[in-house]
C-alpha cells in the first residue's frame, strides 16, 4: 500500500533503523515512545490489524510472537499493547503491536 507509512518502511522508502527481523516481521523503535523501551513489532504484509488475520497469514502471528521472544530476552518484563481499531488508538492501519519496558504503563492507566 503506497498511503501506508509501515509499508513504505518496509519497502525501504522511508529509512529507520530496524531493531529485529525475521521473515515475517520487523521491529522498530517507536518515535513516539511512551516507555524507555517502546519497539514497535510490525508485520511485513499489510494486515490492517487483527481481525484481518485469516488462516492464510496466520504464520505472520507466529513470527511476530517469535520476536516478542527475542525481544524478551534484553527486556524480560514489559507489557504488550495492539489497539484495533481507531476508536481504540489505532492510528495507523497496519496490524502493530507496542513491546512495552521499563516503566509499568498500565500502573500509570488503571
Amino acid at each position: 500500500m503506497d498511503s501506508c507509512i509501515f509499508c513504505s518502511i518496509i519497502n525501504k522508502k522511508i529509512e529507520t533503523i530496524i531493531v529485529a527481523e525475521n521473515e515475517q516481521a520487523i521491529a522498530i523503535n517507536d518515535i513516539f515512545p511512551k516507555a524507555p523501551t517502546h519497539i514497535l513489532i510490525i508485520p511485513k504484509k499489510h494486515i490492517i490489524n487483527m481481525t484481518d488475520i485469516s488462516a492464510k497469514n496466520s504464520d505472520v502471528i507466529a513470527q511476530m510472537a517469535l520476536m516478542v521472544k527475542e525481544l524478551s530476552q534484553q527486556h524480560p518484563q514489559f507489557n504488550l499493547v495492539c489497539n484495533n481499531g481507531p476508536e481504540v488508538g489505532q492510528t495507523v492501519m497496519h496490524l502493530h503491536w507496542h513491546f512495552l519496558a521499563g516503566t509499568d504503563i498500565f500502573k500509570k492507566l488503571f
